[in-house]
């Protein structure tokens, strides 16, 4: 539960604070910047889609109700996929020469490793009960 809440509300923390450094100092954030495109699409995504799953999932475990177990599974396993989709990203554009560095894999992988024993451990503390005998 922590670390599913702390992720939704660091991803949030994130982009929420990109977007006021634009409202107080009236400069595009370079992550805007990088991708010419007029709006941060993934912001958009993750403060829908990311950020709202997370909390919801959160909730519900503290609550002991069995759909923050299935939220939170699917959360954490779609964000170990994610992860190593933007892990091969970016290890593609590094070798293709387009990024001097591998430093975004600090971020990725932590990430994704963290996610997939989330997944794990949930799975494992998913107790599943026979209906013929309730």
């Amino acid at each position: 539960m922590v670390f599913t809440n702390g992720r939704g509300v660091s991803i949030g923390v994130f982009h929420t604070g990109l977007s006021l450094s634009y409202v107080f100092s009236g400069t595009v954030p370079e992550i805007i910047t990088n991708v010419a495109h007029p709006t941060n699409v993934i912001a958009a995504l993750d403060l829908s889609m990311v950020v709202p799953v997370a909390l919801i999932a959160g909730i519900n475990i503290l609550k002991k109700r069995p759909w923050g177990y299935v939220l939170a599974v699917v959360w954490n396993l779609k964000g170990f996929v994610y992860m190593a989709a933007l892990s091969s990203a970016s290890l593609v554009t590094y070798m293709n020469g387009a990024v001097q560095d591998l430093f975004q894999l600090v971020l990725w992988v932590p990430i994704g490793i963290g996610c997939f024993i989330m997944t794990f451990l949930l799975f494992k503390n998913i107790s599943f009960h026979d209906k013929k005998s309730i």
